[in-house]
Formats: C-alpha cells, structure tokens, sequence
C-alpha cells in the first residue's frame, strides 16, 4: 500500500505543469496557463502563437498571431504591460517546451511610505522653480506626487503621478479626470498620459489657473479617468510645502 501511494505521488509530480513566478503580474486572477503553438502557413514561415489560459477554461491570444483565432487578453489584465508573458510564451515553442503554469510572484508585506514631503529644485525643462509634493493614499509603499513650476518668466507647468501606472494604455484622447479645489464643486479636465505613471493637462494653458486655485483652496482631490486606475480620489495639501509656501504662492500668481 506504501508502494503505491509513492508511486502516485510520483506520476501525479510527473503529469503537472512546471509552475513559475512573474512579476510584475499582468492579469486580474493569481495564475494562468501559458502555452504556445507553431502554426503552419506556408513553406518557411511558421507564426509562433501564445496563449493564456484561465483557470475556468477561457482561452486568450497574447500575441498578434494568437489574437487571429483567440480573443485579446485585455478583459483578464490588470496592467497593460504583457510582454514578459509573450517573451516567456515564445520560449516554449522554441524550446519545444508544453504548457506551463505562471502565477502572481509572492509580494511580502509593503514598507510603511514616508509622510508626505516637498522636493525644491530649478527646473531642468521650464524656466523657474518646481515643487514636488507627496499626497495620499500611499500606493504599494509609494506615493503620488503633484509637481509644478512657476516663475522664471516661462509657462507655468503642473504634472501628477498618480502612483500606479493604468491597467490599459488610456485613448490619446478624452481621458477626463475629477479636480476638487478645498469645498468647490469638481471640475472635470482633460488630461494626457505621459508614460508610466505621469499624467498632465492637455490644454497646457490651464496649467497656473489650477496651480493658482490649489494654492488658494489648500488641498486638491483628484479623481483618475474611469477605466485607466482605481476610481479612488488622490489629494495633495499646501500645507506639506511648509517653509516653502510663501515661495510657491509669489510665483505662481
């Protein structure tokens, strides 16, 4: 009887898929199937195919010759970022390699984030001064940050890391985010993607009327276009530019 349950355990070890790690992990579930296919079109060209699999059975393509046959992945992704996925996908066809399992890496608990604070510097970019400030919430131990720059003669300029990089690349148009100054009503402005984690008004113009109401009000709130993060608000106060307030406000009126 020991025999066998040896023997099973080692035929079950033998039947299961290898199981690795990825991060960052793209998809909104803790683990898929990845596989690939070679697919035959004619002498000399064979298309290497991906796919993920879902632990319900829902099949998708990840690369461009898979999606010909198999929906795309993004209803399942959490980040737009897929292309650690592909490359290991790609492997397995070249490797002759079977299906395996990749999971959600195992994320120990984050560091505690630092309160807010202020960074001062001449801008490298514009004319004058930028002020960087830390907001809330804190965004796996990292927090978002409202920069902009006044004086100098120059434009005023204001940018906003959201803390967290949108699950999808977000329309070159139309991303619309919520901006609440202190007890005003929100205003919705039209805001661009500048890679990663950086977003800015597209109308540049609007730049120093949104600084000049943040400074008046003390504290912004901001809503992220729906569909591109968490619809949770993100808020900054003037309070954290402490000792540098006065500054902030002489240059930016």
């Amino acid at each position: 009887m020991r025999c066998l349950v040896a023997w099973s355990l080692l035929v079950l070890a033998a039947c299961s898929e290898p199981v690795e790690t990825l991060d960052p992990w793209p998809f909104t579930v803790a683990e898929v199937t990845l596989s690939c296919e070679w697919h035959e079109i004619r002498a000399g060209r064979r298309p290497r195919r991906v796919f993920v699999t879902m632990p319900d059975g829902r099949r998708y393509g990840a690369n461009g010759s898979a999606m010909a046959v198999a929906p795309r992945t993004d209803p399942i992704q959490s980040h737009y970022d897929t292309r650690a996925v592909i490359e290991r996908g790609l492997q397995l066809c070249d490797h002759s390699e079977g299906p395996i399992t990749i999971r959600r890496a195992a994320a120990g608990p984050p560091s505690a984030p630092p309160p807010p604070s202020v960074e001062v510097h001449r801008s490298d970019l514009f004319p004058g001064m930028t002020f960087t400030i830390g907001g809330e919430p804190a965004t796996d131990g990292q927090r978002p940050s409202l920069s902009f720059t006044c004086g100098g003669g120059g434009r005023a300029s204001i940018m906003l890391d959201f803390g967290a990089e949108p699950r999808v690349p977000p329309p070159l148009r139309g991303a619309f985010a919520s901006f609440s100054f202190g007890s005003d009503s929100p205003t919705r402005v039209e805001i661009s993607w500048g890679g990663e984690r950086y977003w800015m008004p597209r109308n540049s113009d609007l730049a120093r009327g949104l600084i000049r109401r943040f400074l008046d009000a003390g504290e912004l709130s901001v809503v992220p276009p729906e569909g591109s993060l968490l619809a949770t608000p993100i808020g900054w106060r003037t309070d954290t530019l402490g000792p540098h307030l006065d500054a902030a406000g002489r240059l930016c009126r």
